[in-house]
């Protein structure tokens, strides 16, 4: 991407989402999972803007049309805006300046407060909880590139109420882990991003956020304190969608096309199918998409159709390849383990060719399952 067209910063976008994927998953030893789902994701709700952008002339009004499109895409999040200000630059960055950070809380339909993902330090769950009878329902490493991350899901019961809550911490930048599915006595928190569960588990991470699965949680001290801070739901402050549609049949269905493939890398979000999801092969299929859409917003009517019409046939995804979720194999490097209620899931990469490619197992527990980040290398027993 180069100066401050907002065109072409849109466009530009399309074809960065489709190379970093492509990036990504060239290493089976460092899939990032979460990554790709997430880079997939913009496109769910953003590929018919692109394609309603692309329609509109003269070039002015196209360009004011993608600096909305731009920031409509960005009020998703703040890992989003910072893809996107990694890709767009400063004249990015001034494009979303205003779009405030993530908020800590909402209120649902019924006005109710309720938390989104909160630091963990600062979710006072010693004073909501009791945390001393916290029992793990389950837990998950998983490499995210050079880094690990993870999380940790527990039944606690209530201080503030009778009853059970569920919160799972989400830990990124792990040093070192230990989690045991037969881990009892309870959870500790020491600073901001360290886990001690039970006797014997732990999680050292640069950081950690909690999310809460508790219907009652407006009730808690943690609750209370929010609901007092946080101003009370106007229902005409609704998210407005930015309805920029394609025009004609082909516009649409080289649309549809580019969105079906980004669905399709996105089903890697269920760890047990990452091995049938041909993702070099989806990545290939759209490359350039970005610039082509760009190309095709000047030209004359009759050969734009006809560069829409060859977009939505090269586009086409390739079938899903391979099986399901099988054995783990002797030697599988581990990505990804998870446990949750008695299963459990793992991903692989496994030598193939000059390069390696990811897999995936999973099994019932008959006993104790254990997951383990030392020295670089992820274990169970």
């Amino acid at each position: 991407m180069r100066g401050d067209n907002a065109w072409e910063m849109l466009t530009g976008l399309m074809d960065a989402a489709v190379s970093d994927i492509a990036r990504i998953a060239a290493d089976g030893r460092h899939f990032d999972r979460q990554r790709i789902v997430a880079l997939a994701d913009v496109w769910d709700n953003n590929t018919s803007n692109v394609f309603g952008v692309a329609r509109i002339r003269p070039r002015w009004l196209r360009e004011r049309s993608a600096r909305k499109a731009l920031r409509w895409m960005a009020d998703r999040g703040e890992s989003r805006r910072a893809w996107m200000i990694s890709h767009g630059g400063e004249a990015m960055r001034r494009l979303l300046d205003g779009i405030g950070p993530d908020p800590l809380y909402f209120r649902d339909y019924a006005d109710r407060v309720v938390p989104s993902r909160l630091p963990l330090a600062a979710a006072g769950l010693d004073t909501d909880y009791d945390l001393d009878a916290a029992v793990v329902r389950g837990f998950a490493l998983e490499r995210r590139g050079r880094e690990v991350g993870g999380h940790l899901t527990l039944l606690t019961p209530r201080r503030y109420a009778d009853g059970i809550a569920e919160l799972t911490v989400h830990v990124d930048g792990v040093h070192a882990a230990r989690l045991t599915s037969t881990d009892s006595g309870g959870l500790g928190i020491a600073g901001d991003a360290e886990l001690r569960v039970g006797k014997a588990g732990l999680v050292r991470a640069t950081a950690a956020a909690v999310t809460l699965d508790d219907r009652m949680w407006h009730r808690s001290r943690a609750g209370r304190t929010a609901d007092a801070l946080l101003p009370r739901r106007d229902p005409r402050s609704r998210r407005a969608p930015l309805v920029l549609l394609p025009v004609g049949e082909a516009a649409w269905a080289a649309a549809r096309c580019f969105q079906e493939v980004m669905l399709q890398i996105r089903q890697v979000r269920h760890a047990e199918g990452v091995g049938r999801v041909p993702l070099a092969g989806l990545c290939a299929a759209v490359s350039g998409a970005g610039s082509r859409v760009r190309a095709a917003a000047d030209l004359p009517r009759g050969r734009q159709e006809r560069a829409y019409r060859e977009m939505a046939e090269r586009w086409r995804p390739p079938a899903l390849v391979g099986e399901g979720a099988g054995g783990l194999p002797g030697d599988a490097w581990l990505t990804l383990a998870s446990y949750r209620a008695g299963e459990v899931v793992t991903n692989f990469a496994r030598p193939h060719g000059d390069g390696w490619r990811v897999g995936a197992s999973a099994w019932t527990a008959a006993g104790r399952f254990t997951v383990s980040w030392a020295g670089e290398r992820l274990t169970i027993s």
